[in-house]
């Protein structure tokens, strides 16, 4: 598998696990409520936000990237973490229009009543959660950028090594074989002189 791929799956999978597990916390606190018709869906909707606003997050970090971890990269430092912020803000709008849409018809009434009332409401409640999430996108991010890099600095320095031990081989070779060449002509001329069978026997 293409290792793109995989990691967009890996991506959406860690997503729909989130998903899963917040219809299981919520079904902790509303055992009444239906799971499979109303938690389930609604938390694996809400997570799919949240991951797409993850990509925002991601698509931030990738056009403002980071060198490295210093006071000279301030700018896309605070471009990521602003990014961040909006991400969040935009994802949790999302998160509470799905809640709208599995909300019962009593509570959906009072909402449209006064809906910027209520969306501060959940906004005040829910937005550190969201942010969190984005961080936590951004963690990864980065994590997998350095992790990257040290896998491609660790490759090219066995690489180089690999080049440099072929290189001083055949540096040896080239040292050993006029060498060579001239030890056993060096013993034929000293043969010749005294000993011409064997000379001749060398040659």
């Amino acid at each position: 598998m293409d290792v793109h791929k995989q990691k967009r799956l890996m991506y959406w999978a860690a997503w729909l696990v989130l998903g899963l597990y917040m219809a299981t916390m919520d079904w902790t606190m509303y055992p009444s409520a239906p799971f499979f018709a109303r938690l389930l869906p609604m938390n694996l909707l809400q997570s799919l936000a949240w991951g797409v606003a993850g990509l925002g997050v991601i698509a931030t970090a990738q056009r403002w990237p980071l060198s490295q971890f210093g006071w000279n990269e301030r700018k896309n430092w605070t471009i990521e973490l602003l990014g961040s912020v909006v991400c969040a803000a935009l994802a949790l709008l999302l998160v509470w229009f799905i809640s709208l849409i599995f909300s019962d018809a009593g509570m959906l009434d009072k909402v449209l009543g006064n809906p910027w009332h209520y969306f501060l409401r959940y906004f005040s409640k829910y937005f550190h959660i969201s942010l969190l999430f984005m961080w936590a996108v951004l963690g990864a991010y980065h994590g997998m950028w350095i992790y990257t890099k040290y896998r491609k600095r660790e490759l090219e320095a066995v690489q180089l090594e690999s080049r440099l031990a072929q290189a001083q081989n055949a540096a040896l070779q080239m040292q050993l074989r006029p060498h060579f060449l001239f030890n056993t002509l060096n013993s034929i001329s000293a043969l010749m002189h005294s000993d011409t069978e064997s000379a001749d026997r060398m040659l």
